[in-house]
C-alpha cells in the first residue's frame, strides 16, 4: 500500500470514529429538559448548598447536590423550612426528602393541606445512611431516623425494617435501596413494589410515600463515566407526575445513559478533530520530503544505460 493510500485510510478512519463519537453523545446524554412546574421541597439533607453556609457557597467550596441540580433542572424547586398553609401553596406539589421534626401544628398544616387537595410525594427513611460531616446529634446533621411518624399513622401507615439491595422497577429500570422500611397499610393506602412505595388517597389529595431517601444519593445512581447505577431520579421524576395526574407512577425504563462531564465530552470531541488533521499533517509531510529526497537523488546519479551506451560506442 503507497503512502497516499495509507494517508486516506488513516484520515478517514479518525473522521468515522468522530463521527461515531459525536452520534454516541447525542444519543446519550442527559440534557435535562424542563418537564413541569416546581415543587415545594421540604428536607433536612444539604440538599440545596450541601453542608457550607453562604460563606463556603460564595467560595466555591460547597455546591448544591447533584439530585438537587438534576431536579431543578427538570421542574424547579421552592425550598421550604417551615411549614405553613402559605409555603404549602408555592407549588402544586409538597416534596419532602428526609426532613426534620415537625411540630404539631407543621403536621395539622400537612395533613390539611392534602386533604383539600394538595399534593405530596415523600421519602422517608428509618435508617438514613446519608454521609455527613457533621457529628450523629448535631442539629446540622438530617435526623437518622423516620420523622413523619404521626402523619403516617394517621393515613393507617405503618413502616417496618426492610431489605437493602436493588428493587426492579415497572419498566426495566432499578433503584438500590440502603437501610429500607417496609410499608404496611389498614387499607387506606396501595402498597407496591414489596411494601418500598405506598400511594394514598386523602380526601381530595394524594400522597405517595417511600420508605427510604438514601436511593437518591448520588452514590447510588451517579457513575460519571460508566452506566448510570440506577434510575432513582427517574422514579422521583415518575412519582411527582403521579401525584400530579392522580395516576398510578409511569413505567421507569432502564435509561442506558451515561453520565459524562462535559470536559470529558469535550476533549473526545477535540480529540477526534485535532488527532485526524495532525496525522494528515505528518504524512504529508514525509511524504513530500521522501519526493524530495528522490527528486534530488535522481539528478545526482548517472543513468546506467547511458553509461553503457558510450562503452558499446567508442566513437
Amino acid at each position: 500500500m503507497t503512502t497516499a493510500r495509507r494517508l486516506r485510510l488513516a484520515v478517514l478512519i479518525a473522521a468515522l470514529t468522530g463521527i461515531a463519537l459525536v452520534v454516541f453523545v447525542a444519543r446519550n446524554l442527559d440534557r435535562g429538559e424542563r418537564t413541569g412546574g416546581a415543587v415545594t421541597l421540604l428536607s433536612a439533607l444539604p440538599l440545596a448548598r450541601g453542608e457550607g453556609d453562604v460563606a463556603d457557597v460564595l467560595a466555591g467550596r460547597s455546591a448544591p447536590d447533584p439530585l438537587y441540580r438534576w431536579l431543578e433542572r427538570r421542574r424547579g424547586i421552592a425550598p421550604i423550612d417551615a411549614v405553613g398553609a402559605g409555603a404549602l401553596g408555592r407549588a402544586p406539589v409538597l416534596l419532602a426528602i428526609q426532613p426534620r421534626a415537625l411540630a404539631p401544628e407543621e403536621l395539622v398544616a400537612i395533613d390539611d393541606w392534602v386533604r383539600e387537595g394538595g399534593r405530596a410525594v415523600m421519602f422517608v427513611d428509618p435508617l438514613l445512611g446519608w454521609p455527613s460531616r457533621y457529628p450523629i446529634g448535631d442539629a446540622r446533621r438530617a435526623p437518622l431516623s423516620d420523622m413523619l411518624g404521626p402523619i403516617e399513622t394517621h393515613w393507617g401507615l405503618t413502616m417496618t425494617p426492610g431489605a437493602d439491595g436493588v428493587r426492579r422497577l415497572p419498566g426495566g429500570g432499578r433503584v438500590t435501596v440502603s437501610g429500607a422500611g417496609t410499608w404496611a397499610s389498614d387499607g387506606r393506602c396501595r402498597v407496591t413494589l414489596g411494601g418500598l412505595i405506598a400511594d394514598c388517597a386523602i380526601g381530595r389529595g394524594r400522597a405517595l410515600l417511600v420508605a427510604d431517601a438514601d436511593l437518591l444519593h448520588a452514590a447510588l445512581w451517579e457513575k460519571p463515566f460508566l452506566w448510570r447505577g440506577s434510575e432513582a431520579p427517574q422514579l422521583l421524576l415518575a412519582l411527582i407526575e403521579a401525584a400530579e395526574r392522580g395516576a398510578p407512577p409511569a413505567a421507569v425504563p432502564a435509561t442506558r445513559r451515561v453520565a459524562i462531564p462535559l470536559a470529558v465530552i469535550g476533549a473526545a470531541l477535540l480529540f477526534a478533530l485535532v488527532i485526524p488533521l495532525l496525522l494528515f499533517l505528518r504524512l504529508r509531510t514525509g511524504l513530500r520530503a521522501r519526493n524530495a529526497a528522490g527528486t534530488s537523488g535522481g539528478a545526482a546519479r548517472p543513468d546506467p544505460s547511458e553509461g553503457q551506451k558510450v562503452g558499446q560506442n567508442p566513437s
